[in-house]
């Protein structure tokens, strides 16, 4: 019996062991999808498709873009409307802090006049990494069209950052799943006060 009892004990030792390792590192899961959220998977692959596209000033249709009709294009097709100037989709969705930006969210830029500090340019995150001091975004650039360019870049975007807004409807991408913190002190009490069982 003091045998079965120790090689119990030693058990449920090395297991609690494994349970707080286990519970101490969060785990990263996709986030459940919300049929009513568009799915940022499938929008940054839909706006993907027309890396090249020329610039054509109030483009907002495949044949030719500029920034905002772009956006608003990409966007309409998953059901969510957006105005049809960059200065006018500044006023819509939710701001969001730079340490807080994520892949669907919208990345308002001036115009070619930095000091105007007015909006001029606007492009859809497609990449963040450290905690938002870089990330890449997709958009209509008068020079090269359709592109995904890198902030912070060497000077002409890094000039020119006005904020971040994230669209209505928009779905998470990721999500963090926080695991419960289990009072093991309790559960070990729990099994040494109940009957030995047979393994």
């Amino acid at each position: 019996m003091r045998l079965r009892r120790f090689f119990i004990s030693v058990l449920m030792a090395f297991l609690a062991a494994e349970m707080i390792s286990f519970a101490a590192v969060p785990s990263y899961a996709e986030a459940p999808e919300d049929p009513k959220k568009v799915n940022v998977t499938e929008l940054l692959d839909f706006a993907r498709q027309y890396i090249g596209t020329k610039y054509r000033s109030a483009g907002k249709k495949p044949g030719g873009f500029d920034c905002s009709g772009f956006t608003s294009y990409v966007f309409g097709e998953f059901g969510i409307k957006l105005n049809s100037s960059s200065a006018s989709q500044y006023t819509q969705g939710t701001e969001v802090e730079r340490s807080q930006i994520r892949t669907g969210d919208l990345v308002f830029f001036t115009g070619r006049n930095a000091a105007s500090k007015k909006v001029g340019h606007v492009g859809i995150i497609t990449e963040v990494q450290d905690d938002g001091e870089t990330f890449r975004f997709i958009h209509a650039a008068v020079a090269k069209g359709v592109t995904i360019d890198r902030f912070p870049d060497d000077y002409y975007y890094v000039k020119r950052l006005m904020g971040f807004r994230r669209p209505d409807g928009l779905g998470s991408p990721r999500e963090v799943l926080d695991l419960p913190t289990l009072d093991f002190r309790q559960v070990w009490r729990s099994k040494e006060s109940s009957p030995a069982r047979h393994l």
